[in-house]
C-alpha cells in the first residue's frame, strides 16, 4: 500500500465511529502476555484467565478508569497500520508474499541468506561521546508518530537501597494530535511496573527498539528464574547468573496488547541492538559467561567472566529462522572480559558497528560484515576507522576525526571515506589560513551526523561562567564546501550562583541552564534535544519552565535559514503514585 492510500485508510478508521469501535473491541479482547504462560509472567499459573478476571473487574467497577480508556482511542491507532499493512498478522508467509527474494546467498563457510530487495535506512545519532544528554536509542521514528521510552518515578516503591524506584516508561506520541501514551493496553492500569504493564516492565523492551512493518523490535534480556525476573542478570548468585539468563528478540505489537518471542540466541547478561534490512532484523548479541575473577585490562576492573564475546545474528522474517553471520564469542581458554558494540547499522549489503576485539587484541574501530560473502573486516589493517574516532556514516561514506590540542583550546581534522573505493580525503581546511573571525570547520563546527548529501555541524558549546551561545548548525557538502549557516533560533546559557546566608554559611545555589543539540537525522527529518533547567525561583524569574523535549524541523527548513522547529515529544520525568 502507497503512502498516500495509507494515510486515506488510516484517516477513515480514525474519524469512523463503527471502524473505532471494532478497533477497541480488538484491543479488549487481545492477549496481553507472551504466547507462553511462563515466559515473563512469575506466580500466576494461567495468565490469561488473570487478564480475563482484571477485565471483569474494571466492567464491574463503579470507577471506570477514563484515562485507559483515553488511552486505547489514541492507541488503536497503531494497530490499525499493523491491521493495514499487514491484515492483522505478520506471519512469515505474509511477509514473503509482500517482500519476495531477490538474491540467495551462500557463503563459503556453509552459511545461507535470502536477502530482499528492500533497504531500510537506519537512524544515525551523532556520536555517543559527543552529545550524552539524550540516551541515543530513545529516537524509533514511525510514520505518524515516536515511539521512546521517558524515566518515571515510582512513589509506592523502593529501589535495592531504599529509595524511590525508577522504570523507563515506553510511550507513544501521535504526530498529528500531539497526545501521548504509555503503549499499555491493560485495563485500569497504573503503569508502575506492575503484571502486564507492558510500558514499565523492563523486560519487554528496555532500549535499542526498531520500528518497522507495524511492529516494534527489540533485544532483552530474559530471566529464567522466577525470582529474578524483576532484576537485573548479574554474576553473584545461581538465580541470576548468566546460565539462567538468556538473549532474546522480541516483537512488539505498537499498541502494546502482544509481545512475542521471536528467537534466543543463547546465555550471558550485557547489552545488544538490532536492525533491520534486507529482510532481516540484524541483532548484536553480548554473551558472557561466569568464572573466575579476572582485571579487564582496559579498564583494570576486576570480573567475574573467563569467557564471553558477541555475535551477529540475522533473523530472516520470512522463515522465521535464525542465522549466525558473525561469531565474536573468543577463545575460551583466555581469560578475558568482553563487551559488545552500541550500535549496529544496515546499509546495502553491509552490516557495519563499531568492533571490540574478541580477545582484547586486534583491529578496533568502525567495521563492516558483508552479506554477500561473509568477509568482516576483522585484522588492524582491515578496520575501516580506527579506535573512537568514527564520528558518523550514511549508506556510502563516513567520517573520520583526529584531535589537535586539549582541554578548552583544540581543534580537529575531518576526514571523508567512500566506503566503495576506501578513498579518504581532508574535509577541514589548513586552519592556519583561516581568519578567526570566519567560522571553520574543525575549528568552530564539530561534525555530528550527515545523509545521502549533506554533512551537518554544530558550533561548539565550551562557553565559560554566565556566557550565552547561540546554536547555529553548518551544513556542508561532501567536498567540505559550506552549503548554508543556519542559526537554530536557540541558545546555550550556564549560569550559576551561591545563596550566602546571614551568618556567611552557603546556602545552596540559584542556577539555570539551556543546551539545545542536534542529535540525529532520519531521512530529511533531523532531530535535536531542548533542555531547559534550573531553581524554581529563577525559572519564574525569567518566565521559563523547565523542559526535556526532543525537536524535529526538516532539511529543506535548514537549507532556507529559517527552520521551524516543532517538539515531537517531551522527555521530562514523571512521578506516579501517592504523590501525583
Amino acid at each position: 500500500m502507497n503512502q498516500q492510500r495509507y494515510r486515506q485508510a488510516v484517516r477513515s478508521i480514525r474519524w469512523s465511529p463503527q471502524q473505532r469501535a471494532a478497533i477497541e473491541e480488538k484491543l479488549r479482547a487481545a492477549p496481553i502476555a507472551s504466547d507462553d504462560p511462563d515466559l515473563w509472567i512469575d506466580g500466576l499459573e494461567d495468565p490469561m484467565e488473570a487478564y480475563r478476571q482484571s477485565q471483569e473487574a474494571m466492567r464491574k467497577s463503579e470507577e471506570y478508569n477514563m484515562n485507559a480508556k483515553k488511552m486505547r482511542k489514541i492507541m488503536w491507532i497503531g494497530l490499525a497500520a499493523a491491521i493495514l499493512a499487514t491484515g492483522g498478522t505478520v506471519a512469515a508467509i505474509a511477509y514473503a508474499k509482500k517482500h519476495p527474494r531477490t538474491l540467495e546467498i551462500k557463503w563459503k563457510n556453509g552459511t545461507e541468506l535470502n536477502l530482499t530487495g528492500e533497504e531500510v535506512p537506519s537512524l544515525y545519532m551523532t556520536n555517543h561521546y559527543v552529545n550524552p544528554q539524550l540516551n541515543l536509542e530513545d529516537i524509533v521514528p514511525t510514520g505518524n508518530g515516536w515511539y521512546y521510552r521517558k524515566r518515571v518515578t515510582l512513589m509506592n516503591k523502593t529501589n535495592q537501597w531504599g529509595g524511590l524506584a525508577e522504570e523507563l516508561m515506553l510511550c507513544y506520541t501521535d504526530r498529528e494530535t500531539g497526545q501521548t501514551v504509555p503503549v499499555c493496553a491493560k485495563p485500569n492500569c497504573l503503569h508502575e511496573a506492575d503484571e502486564y504493564c507492558t510500558a514499565t516492565t523492563i523486560n519487554y523492551a528496555p532500549s535499542y527498539m526498531k520500528y518497522y512493518d507495524g511492529y516494534l523490535y527489540t533485544m532483552t534480556t530474559k530471566y529464567l528464574k522466577p525470582d529474578a525476573r524483576s532484576s537485573q542478570c548479574n554474576l553473584e548468585g545461581p538465580e541470576t547468573s548468566p546460565d539462567n539468563c538468556r538473549q532474546v528478540l522480541l516483537r512488539y505489537a505498537p499498541d502494546g496488547t502482544e509481545i512475542k518471542e521471536l528467537a534466543d540466541f543463547g546465555g550471558g547478561i550485557g547489552a545488544a541492538s538490532c536492525t533491520v534490512n534486507r529482510g532481516y532484523v540484524w541483532c548484536l548479541v553480548q554473551l558472557q559467561q561466569a568464572g573466575e575473577e579476572v582485571e579487564n585490562p582496559i579498564t583494570h576492573m576486576t570480573q567475574t567472566f573467563t569467557s564471553g564475546g558477541w555475535q551477529i545474528w540475522g533473523y530472516e522474517l520470512a522463515t522465521a529462522k535464525s542465522v549466525l553471520v558473525y561469531d565474536a564469542m573468543g577463545d575460551p581458554s583466555v581469560n578475558h572480559a568482553n563487551t559488545a558494540p552500541n550500535d549496529i547499522y544496515a546499509f546495502g549489503d553491509y552490516l557495519y558497528f563499531v568492533r571490540s576485539a574478541k580477545d582484547w587484541s586486534g583491529g578496533q574501530g568502525l567495521a563492516r560484515l558483508s552479506l554477500l560473502t561473509g568477509e568482516v573486516t576483522d585484522d588492524k589493517e582491515e578496520i575501516l576507522i580506527t579506535g573512537d574516532h568514527c564520528t558518523c556514516l550514511s549508506a556510502t561514506h563516513a567520517i573520520r576525526s583526529k584531535q589537535h590540542g586539549g582541554g578548552n583550546d583544540y581543534t580537529y581534522d575531518f576526514y571523508i571515506l567512500d566506503l566503495q573505493t576506501l578513498e579518504e580525503k581532508k574535509l577541514s581546511p589548513d586552519l592556519d589560513n583561516v581568519p578567526e573571525d570566519e567560522p571553520a570547520l574543525g575549528r568552530d563546527y564539530y561534525i555530528t551526523f550527515m545523509n545521502d548529501r549533506y554533512i551537518f555541524a554544530k558550533n561548539y558549546d565550551n562557553f565559560i561562567g554566565s556566557d550565552v551561545l547561540p546554536v547555529t548548525i553548518g551544513i556542508y557538502d561532501y567536498e567540505g564546501n559550506l552549503v548554508k549557516l543556519v542559526d537554530t533560533g536557540f541558545q546555550n546559557e550556564s549560569w550559576q550562583e551561591s545563596i550566602k546566608t546571614e551568618d556567611g554559611y552557603d546556602g545552596g545555589f540559584l542556577s539555570y541552564n539551556e543546551w539545545f543539540s542536534p542529535v540525529a537525522i532520519d531521512g530529511d527529518t533531523v532531530y535535536a534535544t531542548h533542555i531547559l533547567s534550573g531553581d524554581p525561583e529563577t525559572l519564574k524569574k525569567r518566565g521559563k519552565e523547565a523542559v526535556s523535549d526532543v525537536m524535529y524541523t526538516t532539511v529543506d527548513d535548514l537549507l532556507s535559514g529559517t527552520p521551524h522547529w516543532q517538539k515531537a515529544y517531551s522527555l521530562t520525568e514523571e512521578v506516579h503514585g501517592d504523590a501525583q
